[in-house]
This record gives C-alpha cells, structure tokens and sequence, in this order.
C-alpha cells in the first residue's frame, strides 16, 4: 500500500484496515477449523467392522 494513500486515508483509514485484517485472521482461522473438523473423503471403515 502506498506510503501516500495510508496518510490520505489517516488514522480512521489505517484503524479499519487493522480491525479488517483481525476479521479475515478470525475468518480464517474459522474456515481452517471446518476443514479440520470434515470427515476424510478417503477413509474407508474396515467391512469386517461395520454393523450388519
């Protein structure tokens, strides 16, 4: 970001980019912890376990 456009946007700019960048962290780490938490696509159960 150029160092001209931070000073245009002044404090107010650079607090909304630093909450923004908090959000995408929380976002992120949210998403991160849906995929952790999805069952594997490529797990097979053993057959001579599963209930009949």
């Amino acid at each position: 970001m150029p160092v001209a456009a931070v000073r245009r946007a002044g404090v107010l700019g650079l607090v909304l980019l630093a909450a923004g960048g908090v959000e995408l962290a929380a976002a992120q780490g949210a998403l991160a912890a849906v995929v952790e938490l999805r069952p594997d696509p490529t797990f097979r159960a053993d057959p001579a376990l599963e209930l009949r």
